[in-house]
């Protein structure tokens, strides 16, 4: 089965802290569902941190994670699949 999440129901619309990605992983990890949409309408805002959090935590995930409605933020979490952490 797919559980569609909408992140603005999980977590604050905005998206700074790494601990909000951690709580989001959170929830993802809880769900039974091996598929899971992030809808992410809503946000407000979405720094670098957070997406580059965001993309180390669902390579680790198990769950085929997938986004809608990323918008503006589509870019973001793009480049910020390249960035690498020192």
């Amino acid at each position: 089965m797919t559980r569609e999440i909408v992140v603005i129901d999980v977590v604050p619309r905005i998206l700074t802290l790494e601990n909000t990605v951690v709580e989001l992983f959170n929830i993802i990890n809880k769900t039974s569902d091996k598929e899971v949409i992030l809808d992410f309408k809503g946000v407000e805002f979405m720094n670098v941190a957070f997406a580059q959090k965001y993309n180390e935590l669902k390579r680790e995930c198990k769950k085929n994670i997938s986004e809608i409605n990323l918008g503006e933020y589509a870019s973001l979490m793009s480049v910020a699949i390249n960035l690498f952490e020192y």
